[in-house]
């Protein structure tokens, strides 16, 4: 029962959170909250296999996807984010992970959603991860067109030499 509980909790605090981006469902944040809104689903689900038979090849390979998540989202703290917002700078971010991808951010929930999978693969979980994953990708796509707008040409330079997700591949 607690557990229902604290998911519910958690669920509104990320609903709060989002309020002002689910006013504008032509932005990123709009879709963005539903791919947080599913990765929370996915954490609840999954919550009692999270540190169950840590040495299986599942479990391996979910941790190995848990530290990538954090090396990802480490350089883009909502710190980092505030001061980039409030300096208003007009060139796309090039320094760290940004180097190879242009959504780290997004990068290192892709890896979190795909871990919490792993956790304990099902079904159900299978099917909240693509639609976190496809969540992400539109979120990805539709803050690719508010850069093109807001940053113009250095961005399209930016983005021929980055790749949108995965360095080096995709």
């Amino acid at each position: 029962m607690s557990t229902y509980i604290a998911f519910l909790v958690v669920f509104m605090v990320v609903a709060f959170l989002s309020g002002e981006a689910l006013q504008r469902p032509r932005t990123h944040g709009f879709y963005r909250f539903f791919a947080l809104e599913l990765l929370v689903t996915l954490f609840f689900l999954n919550l009692e296999a999270l540190v169950a038979n840590p040495l299986s090849a599942a479990q391996i390979v979910s941790w190995i996807l848990l530290a990538l998540a954090i090396a990802f989202a480490l350089p883009d703290s909502p710190r980092l984010a505030r001061i980039r917002r409030e300096r208003k700078l007009d060139a796309p971010r090039t320094n760290g992970f940004y180097r190879y991808v242009r959504y780290p951010l997004y990068t290192s929930l892709f890896f979190l959603d795909w871990c919490l999978l792993l956790k304990r693969p099902s079904w159900i979980g299978a099917a909240l991860a693509a639609v976190a994953t496809l969540a992400l990708v539109v979120t990805a796509r539709v803050e690719e067109g508010e850069n093109l707008r807001r940053l113009g040409q250095p961005f399209v330079d930016y983005r021929e030499k980055t790749k949108m997700f995965i360095p080096f591949v995709v």
